[in-house]
């Protein structure tokens, strides 16, 4: 059961880091002359809030944590690859 529940947290946490990072992409599109520092401003606050959130989940739940990070590792790397075809896809029309 236990199991279950670390492999879809998991998969859920890789999903909204993704998320959290197409939707900052989005905004600072917008800014042509900061784009560098917003993004490298904004990857260093997401990089915090899903450490955070992937740190919180292991300390205060009684998932299984192997389950749980394997199952974010792939989420995360899998939405991330979909992101940048995505992102790509979107910058070149």
């Amino acid at each position: 059961m236990y199991e279950k529940i670390g492999w879809f947290s998991g998969y859920f946490l890789g999903l909204f880091a993704v998320i959290i990072h197409l939707i900052s992409a989005t905004i600072n599109k917008s800014a042509d002359q900061n784009f560098l520092k917003l993004y490298f401003i904004s990857m260093f606050v997401r990089f915090l809030i899903v450490c955070l959130l992937f740190l919180f989940i292991l300390k205060t739940t009684k998932i299984h944590e192997f389950s749980f990070t394997v199952s974010f590792i792939i989420s995360y790397i899998f939405h991330s690859v979909n992101e940048v075809i995505f992102l790509n896809h979107k910058l070149t029309n």
